[in-house]
């Protein structure tokens, strides 16, 4: 044996590469250790023995390989085996091959030969980045690396969803071209804290390829080699925008309880176990005539001495119990203002942490002293209501005797006395839409004109200065425009296509410096006027009750032109607008 063919017998022979030699019949003609090392088969077992026979089923692939290699002269460049744990292995073993047709001189196939090695720890390294990858692509989160440089190298879906880049668009570019365009001195400054090993989390901002800012948290970590080198960066970025806008909510709603508390028209404080002010808000300030911090940390006792004998216990109940007492009245007097007594409405509810416990005590005070006095000042109102009243029924007795007196039948009556109590009905809407501090004259006129009020501006003119009628006037006087209305719709200017009336009024001084106010009707292109055979309610009211009541002088003509009326009374019975 030459030296060569020693070398080479002693390569085969040691080869970290599993190698075998099959001839035409598919048995093993040679073998090395390597290889029955890596089949599981003792060496002296596979010489001379069919591949189909001796090797594993595990290992059928090299088996089939081989065949076709002798058979057809095929070449199997990736020959996979899968082998089962045996023994005290705890996992199974990869293997990976070669087979290849040998041929002599002439180009038969003489033989064909196998190179096999284990693939394990490839396999399961292939098997984890595999799964790392399928991690990175399904996770919800983006989740980016790049070379130390800041070159972008990978770009999961995540951030092709959040950012609007696809992968193949940023693979390869420097992140400050992409989507931190905004933030090269930020890129610098994280890649610089992750090359020295740092892993960190920062809150920022990244720009879609929309040019929208969006608001992320994002953790840079360092990727190192086996050896330890860092070799590169990565960036799992959290989409923040809904934290920030639900933080920015609460932001705004603790501002605006802030604001409430501070702003509001209403007393607030709270309350320790301790009876001490923790907080008030200015109005309450306002109420005692104290400066906030003359309040905090100050029990309520050496506050308000006065109304502490009826605050404290309440405090106490509402700790104690943790429901709300509200509508409680009582007197109070501020400090600096002794013997002057105002009246407090207060209100205390419970304050409970996330721990469900009752710290704090809040209190709301309003300040009903206002109220109270109008509250009496009601009471006389309805005193001086019983008396108006009274005056009304006087009035709607004085309309019904004279409504019988000129009704021809109970239809008629009901009509007639309806339409009236419509009028004077309308006369007290206005007063009460006015709480009864007068009428303007103009509202009057148009209340009482019912489904004529359309025609005003038209064929009927309203005219005279801003002026508003006493309660006294606007009664006397809505009862005569009614009645100068229907008599109008149904015998006078209003009865015609192209009749119209002029409603004027006008102040003026007399001689002596006495204030006057006159009302005149006027009506114009209506039928030929006649002067009634008798004299019936409207006419009554006309001519003798408005004088009587509001002191006037009445003037009515049923001249042929058309039927006039006016009425001349004192200045007392009107006010001027801003005096309303």
């Amino acid at each position: 044996m030459t030296d060569a063919q020693f070398e080479l017998d002693a390569l085969y022979d040691h080869s970290a590469v599993g190698l075998a030699l099959i001839d035409r019949d598919e048995r093993f003609q040679r073998v090395n250790a390597r290889l029955a090392d890596l089949l599981g088969v003792k060496y002296d077992d596979l010489i001379n023995q069919r591949t189909a026979d001796i090797l594993p089923r595990a290992a059928a692939p090299l088996s089939s390989a081989l065949s076709a290699a002798l058979r057809s002269g095929d070449t199997a460049e990736h020959v996979d085996i899968e082998l089962e744990p045996t023994g005290e292995a705890a996992q199974k073993r990869h293997l990976a091959g070669r087979v290849h047709p040998i041929r002599d001189k002439a180009g038969k196939i003489v033989a064909a030969g196998a190179m096999i090695e284990e693939v394990t720890q490839q396999r399961e390294a292939q098997d984890r980045n595999a799964h790392f990858a399928a991690v990175i692509e399904s996770s919800g989160d983006p989740i980016v690396s790049f070379s130390t440089d800041g070159l972008i190298r990978s770009w999961n879906p995540a951030a092709e969803r959040l950012y609007g880049f696809a992968s193949h668009e940023v693979v390869g570019r420097h992140v400050t071209e992409v989507y931190m365009a905004h933030a090269k001195e930020e890129a610098k400054n994280l890649i610089t804290r992750a090359l020295q090993g740092e892993t960190f989390t920062i809150e920022t901002t990244r720009i879609s390829r929309h040019s929208e800012e969006i608001a992320v948290s994002v953790t840079i970590a360092p990727i190192r080699s086996a050896d330890g080198k860092i070799t590169g960066l990565s960036a799992i970025t959290r989409d923040i925008r809904d934290r920030k806008r639900a933080e920015a909510a609460l932001a705004q709603s603790v501002a605006q309880l802030n604001s409430l508390l501070t702003h509001a028209p209403i007393g607030f404080a709270f309350f320790n176990r301790e009876h001490k002010f923790v907080r008030v808000n200015e109005y309450l300030s306002r109420l005692d005539r104290l400066e906030v911090d003359a309040h905090l940390n100050c029990k309520l006792e050496d506050v308000l001495p006065r109304s502490a004998a009826i605050f404290t216990p309440l405090l106490d109940q509402v700790f104690e119990t943790r429901k709300a007492i509200s509508d409680v009245e009582l007197s109070a007097e501020a400090p600096l203002e002794p013997g002057i007594e105002r009246q407090w409405l207060i209100g205390i509810y419970p304050v409970i942490n996330t721990q469900d416990q009752c710290e704090f005590a809040g209190a709301i005070i309003l300040d009903i002293t206002e109220r109270k006095q109008r509250e009496d000042h009601i009471h006389f109102l309805l005193r001086e209501l019983t008396h108006r009243s009274k005056n009304i029924m006087a009035i709607v007795q004085a309309m019904a005797r004279q409504t019988v007196a000129e009704a021809l039948s109970a239809r008629d009556f009901e009509e007639k006395f309806s339409a009236r109590l419509q009028g004077f009905a309308h006369s007290h809407d206005l007063l009460l839409k006015e709480n009864w501090q007068g009428v303007a004259i103009d509202e009057l006129v148009k209340s009482q004109l019912g489904a004529f009020v359309e025609l005003v501006g038209t064929r009927i003119e309203i005219r005279g200065p801003s002026l508003f009628l006493t309660p006294e006037a606007t009664q006397n006087l809505g009862l005569a425009l009614h009645e100068l209305s229907i008599n109008a719709a149904k015998h006078g200017a209003l009865s015609t296509p192209v009749g119209s009336v002029l409603v004027h009024w006008s102040t003026y001084a007399t001689d002596s410096g006495d204030s006057q106010f006159l009302l005149s009707w006027s009506e114009m292109n209506g039928p030929e006027v006649k002067p009634p055979r008798h004299k019936g309610f409207g006419q009554l009211v006309l001519e003798r009750m408005l004088p009587r009541a509001l002191d006037g002088d009445v003037r009515l003509d049923f001249a042929e032109g058309g039927l006039k009326w006016s009425i001349t009374m004192p200045g007392r019975y009107i006010r001027e607008a801003q005096s309303r």
